[in-house]
């Protein structure tokens, strides 16, 4: 059996906004599936609870479980408990350490089939 590959997020700021990218495998992660569950900014940002942070943890917590509930339930505290964290101007996190956390924060694991 093939094991399924753990896609890598990304982010990097530059010193301008417009400089700022976020990518999944290398390739840049759009916010416009996370504007159909909140409208927050039309940019990612992290480092500090902000709109462009509210919007990129509703971005990497749909695109990882593809599951709009799921991104609109824990997107706030997803913003404020890892988003807001990133302090540094880059970042990484792993598919599978965005399940661990929606795992823990619903207790249990994700049903079968979503996430995966």
């Amino acid at each position: 059996m093939e094991q399924q590959k753990d896609p890598l997020y990304c982010g990097v700021k530059g010193k301008h906004r417009t400089d700022t990218a976020v990518t999944k495998e290398s390739i840049p992660l759009s916010v416009r599936p996370s504007l159909r569950i909140i409208r927050a900014s039309s940019s990612f940002d992290w480092g500090h609870l902000c709109r462009g942070a509210r919007q990129l943890a509703a971005a990497l917590l749909f695109d990882a479980t593809g599951n709009t509930d799921t991104a609109t339930r824990y997107g706030e505290t997803f913003a404020l408990e890892v988003v807001s964290q990133w302090k540094q101007p880059k970042w990484k996190i792993s598919r599978s350490e965005v399940l661990a956390w929606v795992d823990a924060k619903m207790g249990v694991a994700l049903p079968e089939g979503i996430g995966q």
